[in-house]
């Protein structure tokens, strides 16, 4: 029986191993895949607002990293149909925009590089969505393309623009990734792919981040009014170390809890699920999480036996532990340190803060 046992570990432990090793590989098989690949960003924008634009010449050209690529919007030919055209943009088929967002995986390791390549963020709970200002309207969209909402905002192009507003006299758009609480009817900005016709999709996630907190901090999204009804706020992000990881899921968060978000420095942003976008949580970090085995997730099942097919066996049986984790982000600053890099931060320093760029409060 003992011997029985022994054999069962090893092979599980082995199983482990390859299953961490097959994570590593397809997180540096998509890194490769992004550096060598250039996507057509401007017909993945020009699909999503629906109206003509094109692409300034020199637009990101230069430099070792991707830069921001400045596309305009062509003015709709007849002015009369301005109206006509903004609906079936921003209404059309549904099909449209579903699959849209960058979807995490399940954290079942802790990258060996958490602790120099990758940035930390707390996951506000809420429902995700997909938010387009343009042609003088803000539409939230669900995941699968369903209008989630239509407001006016003081995102660019969100709204009627007044004299302060105008921008050259040129229309332009922007595109969020969000998540809405619809306890305090508040967008949280998790990241952002356009923001005034300038293409993101192809830049760094770091370059990314501190641009919407940078951006968001020059209009008033941040605050409620009559033509901004729902606050944007921009979801803070921090180095990754043991201390910030500490402090961080000690802290007390300025919204629900809905797990810690872990996104790759270098990701681009791409459609659908990504190995480069990690979610961890447990009880402590989200109302919605259940440790496998427990009464709650029996009492859970029992009431809805069909969420059970979503709780994979693989999911199920590599989630990694908060200890777990802590220990993991603690060999990777040690390496880190021993291999004399700077990656890590001591302490709960937000990358944005440090920056001088607004957070959400």
């Amino acid at each position: 029986d003992d011997l029985n046992e022994l054999i069962s570990k090893v092979g599980g432990l082995k199983a482990h191993n390859a299953h961490e090793d097959n994570a590593a590989r397809r997180r540096e098989d998509r890194l490769r895949a992004q550096r060598s690949s250039r996507r057509d960003v401007v017909g993945l924008a020009r699909g999503l607002v629906g109206v003509p634009m094109e692409e300034e010449q020199g637009a990101g050209d230069g430099g070792p990293e991707p830069r921001p690529r400045l596309v305009a919007m062509q003015v709709q030919a007849d002015p009369s149909d301005e109206a006509g055209a903004a609906e079936r943009s921003l209404g059309g088929d549904k099909r449209r925009y579903s699959d849209a967002l960058m979807l995490p995986e399940w954290m079942s390791d802790v990258p060996a590089d958490v602790a120099r390549s990758w940035l930390m963020l707390p996951r506000p709970a809420g429902q995700r969505c997909l938010v387009v200002s343009a042609n003088g309207q803000t539409t939230a969209r669900r995941r699968n393309g369903a209008v989630l909402a239509r407001f006016p905002s003081a995102l660019p192009g969100g709204r009627r623009a007044g004299p302060r507003e105008q921008h050259g006299g040129a229309p332009t758009f922007c595109v969020l990734d969000c998540i809405f609480d619809a306890q305090t009817r508040t967008y949280h900005v998790l990241d952002v792919m356009v923001w005034r016709g300038y293409m993101l999709y192809d830049c760094h996630a770091q370059f990314r981040l501190y641009w919407v907190h940078t951006k968001l901090g020059e209009v008033d999204a941040a605050v409620a009014s009559r033509t901004n009804p729902c606050p944007f706020l921009p979801v803070p992000y921090y180095e990754v170390s043991r201390s910030s990881l500490s402090e961080l899921y000690a802290a007390a968060w300025p919204f629900v809890r809905g797990g810690l978000l872990f996104v790759h420095r270098e990701t681009v942003y791409e459609q659908g699920a990504s190995p480069l976008l990690l979610l961890w949580t447990d009880k402590a970090c989200s109302e919605r999480f259940f440790d496998f085995g427990s009464a709650e997730m029996e009492k859970e099942v029992a009431r809805a036996p069909a969420k059970a097919e979503k709780w994979k066996d693989e999911m199920r049986e590599a989630a990694v532990s908060f200890v777990q984790l802590l220990a993991a982000v603690g060999e990777s600053e040690a390496a880190c340190e021993a291999a004399g890099s700077d990656g890590a931060s001591d302490g709960l320093a937000s990358v944005s803060a440090a920056r001088g760029a607004r957070t959400a409060p």
